[in-house]
């Protein structure tokens, strides 16, 4: 488990150590890719869907936001 504490977790999935790992490959592997693009990602890998069924792409943004903020990530490109 990821030692994050104080970040708002309702509605988001579980961020656990494989989780980060697995953004931290994202974005060494795709310089290139965007926020939304890596958010997007995500949301379909992860199946993170609202009540209508569309991907919770803004509140992954909102996460990820808060992963850079806690320095678990390093995403150069994300503005904050």
């Amino acid at each position: 488990m990821s030692n994050i504490t104080n970040m708002n977790t309702f509605n988001r999935p579980e961020i656990t150590d494989e989780k980060i790992e697995l953004i931290r490959r994202l974005i060494e592997e795709n310089p290139n890719m965007g926020r939304t693009q890596l958010s997007v990602t995500l949301c379909e890998m992860w199946g993170w869907r609202g009540q209508n069924n569309s991907l919770k792409d803004m509140s992954c943004r909102d996460m990820l936001r808060a992963l850079v903020l806690y320095r678990t990530i390093l995403y150069l490109t994300f503005a904050i």
